[in-house]
Order: structure tokens, then C-alpha cells, then sequence
């Protein structure tokens, strides 16, 4: 509602700034849980993964009508990060040590490298340009 009503949000490379973060941190924080949860999925005879992925699709459907860009899905890294983030996560949590630290500064990195994943305008971002 905020990007709605204060338009200046969306312009330039504030508006670039708060779709990445925003959606990043809502993809990551999602991933994460799905990961947590992954047998309760499994039960229910739901590929975790695959769910991930198309809740991440729908996010940024729908994302793209407030926000000028949304990150790229298909033909970038940005899913093979999330399989790679989640595999890391689980690993910290059974870790120890120096192993921990290791896989600590793993995960940072890996999410340094999501956070940078291609994004592309979305019409909201174009109408923004036009105007």
C-alpha cells in the first residue's frame, strides 16, 4: 500500500533497491521455512522444491504490479542459489566449530549472489518511465 501511495518509492534506483530487498528477503525467508518444514510438505505429497519455486513464480506475478522490477526466475541462477542456500542451512544447523564458521560465511555468500540475481522491469516499471 505504502509503493501505491507514495509513488516516488517506485522511481529509479530507490525503486530497483526496494523491489529487490523486498521480494529477496520474502523469497529467502520463504525458502527457509519450506526447507524447515520439508517432511510436513512431503507428507502431504507436495514437492517442497517445486512448491518454493511456483509460490516464488506467483510472488512475483503479483509483485509486478506495484514494483517496477521483479527478479528474473527463469534462465538465471536465482533457483539453483535457493537450492544451494537451503542445503548450506541445513548444514549449519548439524554443524560445529569450525565447520559452522565455514558454512556461516558459505551462506553469506550465497546470499550475496542471490541478492545480485537479474531482475526485469515490469510494466509498473515501464508506465513509471513513460511518465
Amino acid at each position: 500500500m505504502l509503493i501505491r501511495c507514495w509513488p516516488q518509492l517506485r522511481r529509479g534506483i530507490r525503486g530497483k533497491l526496494l523491489s529487490r530487498f523486498f521480494l529477496w528477503s520474502v523469497f529467502l525467508t520463504h525458502s527457509l521455512t519450506v526447507c524447515e518444514r520439508g517432511n510436513f510438505y512431503t507428507i502431504l505429497g507436495i514437492d517442497p522444491a517445486r512448491f518454493d519455486a511456483e509460490v516464488m513464480r506467483q510472488t512475483n506475478r503479483t509483485a509486478s504490479r506495484a514494483f517496477p522490477w521483479v527478479f528474473e526466475l527463469e534462465g538465471s541462477n536465482y533457483l539453483a542459489l535457493r537450492d544451494r542456500i537451503v542445503d548450506t542451512f541445513r548444514q549449519m544447523k548439524q554443524a560445529g566449530g569450525l565447520e559452522k564458521l565455514g558454512l556461516n560465511l558459505r551462506f553469506a555468500a550465497l546470499l550475496l549472489r542471490q541478492f545480485s540475481q537479474p531482475m526485469r522491469a515490469t510494466q509498473a516499471g515501464m508506465q513509471e518511465t513513460a511518465a
